[in-house]
């Protein structure tokens, strides 16, 4: 059993992220930044800055960029990123260990639910993309393509949880170790995504995960 498996199954109840967790499209991600940048005359940056510099909510990254974000500005730039986005996204894979793992605690009985900024409708398509949806008992998405802070979230699906589970949060980014706060669960910080560990400072981490380690 790998030490990763092994720090998951020792839970009950498992929630996860999805970009950048169980989606590797990190690189990706960046292109369409890139685009973004290149398309409003505005610097570009390479992955190490935006893994230095992404943020939940997202509105928060796009200021420190030099986006313009005003109202309907931000609105049209959300929806420029996930026009450039579906463009790409056949391409993206769930990581390899993963898928193995979903299927181990699954197989294991452990509840698995999805809480993420995408959008709602979104998260459920590219969950049957993958064919992962039978797999979990909730997928939590937002209303919109802002992806705001999910801790608003986090305590609407706590409250359709068993109490005194033994909870574990996987994510890969601040506000993460905030949602895995308000579930009252344990936290597992996933180093293959959006964000550096250095930006957790300040934040409980029970966990790292390097998927493929």
């Amino acid at each position: 059993m790998s030490k990763n498996l092994e720090i998951l199954e020792s839970y009950n109840n498992v929630i996860w992220d999805w970009n950048g967790t169980l989606v590797n499209d990190l690189s990706y991600a960046v292109k369409v930044v890139q685009s973004l940048l290149e398309s409003h005359g505005l610097d570009t940056i390479c992955e190490k800055v935006y893994k230095e510099s992404f943020s939940i909510p997202v509105i928060d990254f796009y200021n420190r960029l030099g986006f313009k974000t005003k109202g309907q500005s931000f609105e049209e730039i959300s929806k420029h990123f996930m026009q450039k986005y579906y463009e790409g996204f056949d391409q993206l894979q769930i990581y390899e260990e993963a898928l193995a793992s979903i299927k181990a605690l699954h197989k294991n009985g452990t509840s698995q639910s999805v809480l993420s900024a995408a959008q709602e409708n979104d998260l459920i398509s590219w969950a049957k993309k993958f064919q992962l949806d039978s797999y979990f008992d909730f997928i939590s998405g937002q209303s919109d393509h802002s992806a705001g802070c999910k801790v608003d979230q986090a305590h609407m699906l706590k409250a359709q949880l068993p109490q005194n589970t033994k909870g574990l949060y996987v994510g890969d980014t601040s506000n993460d170790a905030q949602v895995a706060e308000a579930l009252g669960f344990d936290f597992a910080f996933i180093t293959n995504g959006h964000q550096n560990l250095s930006r957790l400072d300040g934040f409980k981490v029970h966990h790292t995960i390097t998927w493929g380690s």
